[in-house]
């Protein structure tokens, strides 16, 4: 499976995770940061837009190894790409031979 091309990967996406020893919900970890990601507005997305989780407004594409400290996004997390809060709707690893090749996460 060919690598999502860098020239497409030109967005920062920072994740605060839910907090697991929290309380009550609403508490997050520190921020983490995945730069070279991909994110595309359901607008964008045409005639695949249909896939996205209920709530969700656009999909992140984080690759596995072009994009900088990627990791799998928790449903529930919050995140900010371009100055836009959201909230990780789904997120589904995509690979072959074992291996992740990319995560798709919806966010809205």
């Amino acid at each position: 499976m060919m690598q999502i091309p860098k020239h497409l990967l030109t967005d920062v996406m920072t994740v605060r995770e839910p907090d697991p020893a929290a309380d009550y919900a609403g508490k997050y970890l520190e921020p983490r940061t995945i730069g070279g990601v991909c994110f595309q507005r359901r607008e964008q997305l045409g005639r695949t837009a249909w896939s996205l989780a209920d709530g969700a407004t656009g999909r992140v594409f984080v690759d596995a190894v072009n994009s900088v400290c990627a990791f799998e996004v928790p449903v529930g997390s919050r995140v900010e790409i371009n100055g836009r809060a959201m909230e990780c709707k789904a997120c589904q690893a995509y690979g072959a031979f074992g291996f992740v090749h990319h995560w798709e996460v919806d966010v809205g």
